[in-house]
């Protein structure tokens, strides 16, 4: 799941501008619906990237519960509903706006079914850590291979290099997100001519949280126009009136 801190990262990421504007509002005394819309911008200035609408309303399974657990009224509460609006035209903006609906899943208007995923790791894009670790660190290792084209013994030895442990058993879950950014950041000096190890990691680190998949496609979309840096020109030695490169 997608939440506004990481699309927040996203779009710092991708230089987007996200413009929100309230479209509804509906203020009852037993009934209160908010609707916000997000405009979002590139980099060039002016250009207008998409837009995203979404709604909250206190009859919502969610909002309805937290209303009457906290003893308010829909209209006491309807700061928060319309929090929660302006919170989902954001995500779903940013996400639209950089076509990764394939990577995140986000609430749209809170009265869609998320999937449910009852495997130890289901492609978390949140800072938890799993109930079941072994068993995520193990998927993790196998999504990071099958996106990165890394073989497993490839990743062992990226994390011996490091001197982290090598297998899942001796693994916490912070071991497996540094096992992530450095088989992405791997993967990223394999594919971009002239991208250094240091610079692929601290690229990687500064991404939010996703799959190996949805990191890449982020890496893909920032360097879209990446060139090698030129290489430094050897110094021009002079003997007389002659110079030797």
């Amino acid at each position: 799941m997608l939440f506004k801190q990481g699309a927040e990262k996203l779009a710092q990421f991708f230089g987007l501008r996200v413009i929100l504007r309230k479209t509804s509002e509906m203020l009852e005394k037993d009934f209160v619906h908010y609707e916000f819309e997000a405009t979002i911008y590139g980099k060039t200035p002016g250009l207008e990237m998409t837009t995203h609408t979404a709604i909250a309303n206190s009859e919502e399974p969610g909002i309805a519960k937290s209303i009457e657990k906290t003893k308010a009224t829909p209209r006491g509460y309807a700061h928060n509903i319309a929090c929660r609006a302006e919170k989902r035209a954001y995500v779903g903006g940013v996400v639209k706006a950089l076509a990764a609906t394939q990577f995140f899943a986000w609430e749209q208007t809170g009265m869609d079914a998320l999937p449910v995923d009852d495997s130890p790791y289901d492609g978390l894009t949140l800072e938890v850590e799993p109930i079941n670790t072994q068993e995520a660190i193990k998927g993790l290792a196998k999504d990071l291979a099958h996106a990165t084209g890394l073989a497993m013994a490839q990743i062992q030895e990226l994390l011996h290099a490091a001197g982290l442990p090598t297998s899942s058993q001796d693994m916490s879950w912070d071991h497996a997100k540094q096992m992530q950014v450095l088989a992405i950041a791997k993967w990223a000096t394999n594919h971009y001519l002239g991208m250094t190890q240091d610079r692929a990691i601290a690229m990687v680190s500064e991404l939010p949280p996703g799959t190996p998949h949805a990191q890449i496609a982020m890496i893909n979309g920032k360097l879209q126009d990446w060139s090698a840096p030129a290489k430094p020109r050897p110094p021009v030695e002079k003997r007389g009136s002659v110079s030797i490169a």
